[in-house]
């Protein structure tokens, strides 16, 4: 299984982030006309541990999960959601080993165009591959 397989596992099994969005979690970008609020995710970046010339098999990798809303408040609760779930979160999920996250930059964002509230949260998530 992906490491994405394992953050969407862990997302759509926490009840207090599923009971804001329920099934409304999605990688990047979201669906089109999907309804609010709901939760996005996506890597943007990998680094691979080696250690005198070995590899190691532990990852280091940098997701952000992003809660979007057209309230603010809404946004913000469902961000509370998603650091709850991932902040120093080490455990299995979809055979994926997550030895430890944390919040490595926290964002609010307004977009006038589709009038969605945005709060990107970036993780530093270590696991093995």
């Amino acid at each position: 299984m992906s490491t994405e397989d394992g953050i969407y596992n862990r997302l759509s099994n926490y009840s207090g982030l599923t009971a804001l969005v329920s099934t409304r979690i999605h990688p990047e970008p979201a669906p089109q006309n999907i309804t609010d609020p709901f939760v996005t995710y996506q890597r943007i970046s990998t680094e691979r541990i080696s250690n005198l010339g070995s590899d190691t098999g532990m990852v280091v990798s940098r997701f952000q999960m992003s809660a979007w809303s057209q309230t603010k408040d809404t946004s913000v609760s469902v961000a509370e959601q998603v650091r709850a779930a991932f902040q120093r979160y080490s455990g299995t999920n979809s055979s994926v080993v997550f030895n430890d996250a944390y919040i490595s930059n926290e964002t609010e964002n307004y977009d006038p165009e589709t009038e969605y509230h945005q709060v990107a949260i970036d993780f530093e998530i270590w696991h093995r591959e």
